[in-house]
């Protein structure tokens, strides 16, 4: 059987005026203003791993990036303190921790065992890959860790929530093997793209503009090249 709607009468219904005192049901749902701490019932950690940056300039500027995303986890997102980790280098420092194979094996395993289904997962990888016939891999003081080894490091994670930003060249190669359910995944470049790119720069000059620093946002000139001094950002 196939159900008739009524035919119209052509005549159009006239909805009674909206009293000046009542909210509508879009201005209820308006957005929350650049700045303000997004509420979550878990607990959220971090991961920030800085790859090897090829000369102390970059070195210089991938620190400045894992502190502005340091400061914007703690500032929007209520990431306590200790619960984000920065990795850099093949030494520990008194704001890092040595980026080794080894090193971050031990910390997804801790954060495998550690996380529950209500809890919050995030993590930035901040360097340089490279491709080859085997896959994608992304540069480490010693043996690297190719595509297929960072989805399995990650593949016990339970936390519902989930967000990789994966800002190095070749990172298209990444997104497939680190797939995974209440996960999303975001890459600077797309498949067999291995171009340096100005992703980290970009991110960060956004972060500063919306969220830290409004008043004193970055400046990125007509190239896309960020502007900013280094002692801006500081990991103490």
């Amino acid at each position: 059987q196939t159900s008739q709607e009524p035919e119209s009468s052509g005549e159009t219904e006239e909805l009674p005026p909206q009293d000046a005192n009542t909210e509508s049901a879009d201005s209820k749902q308006e957005e929350s203003p650049p700045g303000t701490a997004v509420e979550f019932d878990g607990r959220r950690y971090a991961l920030i791993v800085i790859g090897l940056a090829g000369d102390p300039d970059r070195q210089e500027r991938m620190l400045g990036t894992a502190a502005t995303l340091r400061d914007w986890l703690q500032r929007f997102l209520s990431v306590e303190r200790d619960h984000i980790t920065v990795l850099s280098g093949r030494e520990s420092t008194e704001t890092t921790e040595p980026a080794t194979q080894e090193r971050i094996r031990e910390v997804a395993g801790k954060l495998s065992s550690e996380l529950k289904p209500k809890d919050g997962l995030w993590v930035f990888l901040i360097g340089h890959g490279s491709l080859d016939s085997q896959g994608g891999y992304f540069h480490l003081p010693g043996p690297d860790l190719n595509a297929q080894q960072w989805g399995g490091i990650f593949a016990e994670v339970d936390a519902g929530e989930q967000v990789f930003w994966l800002t190095h060249s070749a990172s298209g190669r990444f997104l497939k093997p680190l797939s995974a359910p209440n996960r999303i995944v975001i890459t600077a470049t797309v498949e067999g793209e291995v171009n340096e790119t100005r992703f980290p720069d970009s991110l960060v000059a956004i972060l500063h503009e919306r969220f830290l620093q409004p008043e004193l946002a970055e400046h990125v000139d007509d190239a896309g090249e960020e502007n900013v001094e280094p002692q801006q950002h500081n990991l103490l």
